[in-house]
């Protein structure tokens, strides 16, 4: 763990008020901002380096979380407890300039395209978290980034938006099942059996580092959602709904969407059901094992469950279309998108 995170979950940890205090620097936008991090503290990867997948079971554990990036027949896995001590990579992949982000206060990941206007960004993290997300800054011009929506929040590029990087937020197991031939981001010799913050994420009424009170009740703060974006709606669906289900089928302003979820794994996918002049009705086939497959009704293909590749019928040659979409807690989500409609099943509840 480095120096600047042990401090600050000590402090975190062993404070009921949170730290933000004398942290709190402005007001942006309708948030708050503030720093959590030292800028001289943070670590930053600028190169990073891969592995194959035989040399990285050598150190990734099975149910290791990893983002993980699939484009054009590349996969790359970036191991998220790694990603705590760096939280912003840059990286081309397919020829295609990304940035991967994980945020372990709010639970979330993201990946977004670094060309806005032609121009190739590098993206740092700035030691601040804005409504309880982390914050990125550009190195061109200097403009803050929220990492969850993908906008610029100041600076000259304010109000631009990054377009979004279908991700998949698994575990190590389940992501070389899927890309067998998919390569690691290497830990660099680092030892790392679990989540510095695992103590935070047990503590249940601990929400981020400034002990933001819960601003919309519907769920529990600390809740994890699937979110994502449909027909420009806020949609999310919570975990403890989808343990349960497993998939749901989403109708939202005219857009068929399904949601897929692997409970050993918490790998949430979500779909278009659209493709060509159908609405794909899906009929989900579980063999244990983690081994799941889709079966549309209107031509009898079937689909891999995670990956959305056909495998046979008369759509083989096709994939279902990813929507983007990542895992965070409620309390983070829901200040970014507060009019988040949420699809849950009737009669299931939460655990909290």
């Amino acid at each position: 763990m480095k120096r600047s995170t042990a401090i600050l979950l000590a402090l975190l940890l062993s404070s009921p008020a949170g730290i933000a205090g004398e942290r709190v620097a402005q007001r942006l936008e309708n948030g708050i901002l503030f720093r959590v991090v030292d800028t001289s503290d943070i670590h930053r990867m600028e190169q990073p380096g891969f592995v194959s997948m035989a040399l990285a079971q050598g150190y990734m554990g099975e149910f290791e979380p990893v983002i993980g990036v699939m484009e054009k027949d590349e996969a790359r896995a970036y191991p998220a407890w790694l990603l705590e001590g760096y939280s912003v990579i840059n990286d081309r992949l397919a020829g295609q300039p990304i940035v991967v982000t994980w945020s372990p206060f709010s639970f979330s990941s993201t990946v977004w395209g670094r060309v806005v206007d032609g121009d190739t960004l590098e993206f740092l993290d700035s030691g601040e978290l804005w409504k309880d997300a982390m914050v990125m800054v550009d190195r061109q011009t200097g403009s803050r980034w929220s990492h969850l929506e993908g906008r610029a929040l100041d600076g000259d590029m304010k109000g631009t938006q990054l377009e979004p990087v279908t991700h998949t937020y698994t575990s190590w197991g389940k992501w070389r099942s899927l890309y067998p031939r998919t390569v690691c981001l290497t830990k660099l010799g680092r030892d790392i059996f679990e989540s510095d913050f695992k103590r935070y994420y047990d503590r249940w009424n601990q929400l981020g580092p400034a002990n933001t009170a819960n601003p919309d009740s519907r769920l529990a703060g600390k809740e994890l959602i699937c979110g994502f974006m449909i027909g420009g709606a806020p949609v999310c669906v919570p975990l403890y709904a989808l343990v349960e289900h497993k998939q749901f089928t989403l109708d939202v302003r005219g857009v068929p969407a399904e949601v897929e979820f692997d409970v050993l794994s918490e790998t949430a996918v979500v779909y278009s059901r659209a493709l060509d002049d159908d609405s794909l009705s899906l009929l989900r086939l579980d063999f244990g094992k983690g081994e799941s497959y889709l079966k549309d009704r209107e031509s009898g293909t079937t689909w891999l469950t995670y990956s959305g590749r056909g495998v046979s019928g008369p759509r083989a040659d096709r994939s279902l279309q990813r929507i983007p979409s990542t895992l965070c807690f409620w309390y983070v989500w829901v200040q970014h998108y507060p009019n988040t409609l949420i699809w849950e099943v009737p009669g299931v509840q939460s655990k909290q």
